[in-house]
Parts: structure tokens; C-alpha cells; sequence
């Protein structure tokens, strides 16, 4: 489990699914296929915040193009991982 006391989960997450990319996932042009089934409830227990919280950080992250989801699998765009 990350840090949960020190930073903010907006940080968690990206330090999370930069993590995740760099050990399970596969390039494809300027982004990375997160070939991992995650739901948001699993995303809310590895960061320490609620899925609520998740949903929300989620959501706004595919407003602005950083994630795309496919079913329980991602994109993340090279920009998302090196937002925060």
C-alpha cells in the first residue's frame, strides 16, 4: 500500500498507475495498455482512498484524454503519467 498519510489521492493514483505501466504495461504509440482488470473498488484499497474517490479522479482524468477505458483495462496517455 502506498503512502496514504503524506499525499493527496489525485497523487496516488498517477504514482499508481505509473507503477502499474511500468511493470505490466504495453506501449502502443504515445500511449500504454494497462493490461491489468481493475475495478475501482481494487484502485481504492492500493491507494488508500474510497471508490467514490476513485470514480471522481477517474472521471476527470478521462475528460482531459489521460485515460481511456476498455471494460476493466485501460490507456494511459504518456502525459498521464507524468502529470503530477
Amino acid at each position: 500500500m502506498l503512502n496514504v498519510t503524506a499525499e493527496s489521492a489525485e497523487f496516488r493514483i498517477h504514482n499508481l498507475l505509473r507503477r502499474l505501466c511500468l511493470q505490466y504495461g504495453k506501449a502502443v504509440g504515445r500511449e500504454v495498455f494497462l493490461d491489468v482488470p481493475l475495478t475501482q473498488q481494487d484502485i481504492a484499497d492500493m491507494i488508500g482512498a474510497s471508490r467514490q474517490t476513485v470514480s471522481g479522479l477517474l472521471a476527470r482524468m478521462k475528460e482531459r484524454g489521460l485515460i481511456q477505458m476498455v471494460g476493466r483495462r485501460m490507456y494511459v496517455r504518456d502525459e498521464a503519467l507524468k502529470a503530477i
